[in-house]
């Protein structure tokens, strides 16, 4: 099985002319600008602050030297890329860009879209209208979007990307890592991290009205959002394969489905610590079907019930007394397919701490099915021997405040912290006078990792004012306190 690692993509030059910056051109929009179909840009190492807007021409390459090195950086002034989607030579025709269009080994960090219409979504690539590129070897990173998608935004179009990490991006509204929606084409993600983002509405994925996708031997951790859930479905079909998807925070759970247009399946995948649920469905009238799994509680609190009638809301699925399971709400009584290799055991990943999610070489996720064939679940293979003192080694080993993000933030930022222990925990919010602010935890929690997020209101529910704000944890003995800026 393959490493969620970035590798070097290997591009063939032929049939076209290179293009080299700086040396042909200073900046990465004037060789797109001067580039014909088939010509391959090579940009070498460096920061390039550029909001790039792409022609509608086909086949461009877009080559950086080093993923970690070669950066785009938006500078807060709008999406780092966008497909624009009306072709400037034939305005009554949609822009049109198709799969011989490449992206690959770059950073691309710091956009911010915003404005009027679609300016508004996709911080880090924005791409709107029958837009097709391969994302292959990127970082996007901290980027934000004043509506949908910090990270990437395809509407219409489709989302091929691979070898990449998605991390730390904010959406105001749907999808802080990735948001597609618009049928008519295809979803693929493979071999990704997708780690650390946050919006009020599905922190991580926003998927809907498409066909069927698939997300393989990919990571989707430690995301938040206000409302929905992580990962976000709605009126799609989805294959979920090889994939680690724990840590997550959302009313909803993990993975929220919301109607199915064609079966979601679910397959050699683990979902585990997410909070408080592993998945939610509802109007499931298409089929689930979840084999070679490893989902907590599965075999203890998954909630099956027949809501042919539209009896029950969200308020009734809460009434539950385990909320780290499944819920299954179904408007046709349907029942999910369960495989016969689903299991509910912790499955031992070498070192949480270091987020490393390979597996041990004792985890119960690793077997042999019935006809002697081999199968593993998870995102990652065997990593380190075995563990012996299993769920201790998979918790935190210190008390740890997080930097906030966004930071600056408008108006919603996230506060993660981490506890070795059961402990008391208070997470406060003051002013640099020292007043309180907000309270936002106050209760004894279980030892983990875990998030708090603040809409910058005080605790009458009022807006606060724009400025620097203190946030401060106190755990049993241990106190930090971190500074974040509100902006207005």
């Amino acid at each position: 099985m393959t490493r969620i690692f970035p590798i070097l993509l290997f591009v063939g030059l032929a049939w076209g002319t290179i293009i080299n910056i700086p040396a042909d051109y200073s900046t990465i929009q004037e060789g797109i600008d001067n580039a014909q179909e088939a010509d391959t840009i090579l940009v070498a190492n460096g920061i390039y602050t550029e909001n790039i807007s792409w022609r509608a021409t086909y086949g461009i390459k877009l080559i950086g030297s080093d993923i970690e090195e070669c950066i785009i950086d938006g500078n807060q002034n709008g999406s780092v890329i966008r497909f624009e989607n009306i072709d400037s030579q034939n305005p009554d025709s949609l822009f049109i860009i198709d799969s011989s269009t490449i992206i690959s080994n770059f950073t691309i960090r710091n956009g911010y879209a915003h404005g009027d219409g679609n300016l508004q979504h996709g911080g880090g690539i924005s791409m709107i209208g029958n837009v097709k590129p391969k994302l292959r070897n990127l970082i996007i990173e901290n980027n934000s979007a004043e509506w949908s998608a910090g990270g990437i935004y395809c509407y219409i179009g489709a989302l091929n990307l691979a070898d990449a990490i998605i991390r730390n991006n904010y959406a105001q509204h749907n999808g802080g890592g990735v948001y597609k929606d618009g049928g008519g084409d295809s979803l693929i993600i493979r071999n990704v991290q997708i780690t650390g983002n946050s919006a009020n509405y599905c922190g991580a994925l926003f998927i809907q009205q498409g066909y069927r996708g698939s997300i393989v031997n990919t990571l989707i951790s430690n995301n938040t959002s206000n409302t929905g859930g992580s990962i976000g479905l709605f009126n799609t079909g989805l294959d979920f394969k090889y994939c680690t998807i724990w840590g997550n925070s959302s009313p909803l759970g993990a993975i929220y489905i919301n109607t199915f247009s064609s079966q979601i399946s679910i397959n050699n995948s683990i979902l585990w610590e997410n909070y408080p649920l592993q998945m939610y469905v509802n109007n499931a009238d298409f089929g689930l079907s979840i084999d070679f799994s490893n989902i907590q509680s599965i075999s203890e609190n998954l909630v099956i019930i027949d809501n042919s009638n539209s009896e029950y809301g969200f308020e009734n699925i809460y009434s539950n007394e385990n909320h780290n399971g499944v819920v299954f709400l179904s408007n046709s009584g349907e029942m999910p397919f369960w495989g016969d290799y689903n299991i509910n055991q912790h499955p031992l990943f070498c070192d949480l701490g270091s987020s490393n999610f390979s597996l041990a070489e004792n985890s119960p996720s690793i077997g042999i099915d019935s006809t002697g064939n081999p199968y593993i679940m998870g995102a990652f293979d065997i990593g380190c021997s075995e563990i012996l003192s299993n769920i201790s080694t998979q918790k935190t080993s210190e008390f740890k405040l997080s930097n906030a993000y966004p930071n600056p933030f408008n108006p919603i930022t996230t506060l993660k912290y981490e506890l070795p222990k059961d402990s008391f925990v208070d997470v406060t919010v003051y002013d640099l006078l020292g007043n309180v602010v907000n309270n936002l935890v106050n209760t004894n929690q279980s030892s983990g990792y875990k998030s708090v997020q603040w809409d910058a209101t005080n605790n009458q529910g009022e807006p606060v004012s724009a400025g620097v704000y203190l946030y401060k944890i106190q755990a049993g003995n241990f106190s930090q306190t971190k500074k974040m800026i509100l902006l207005k």
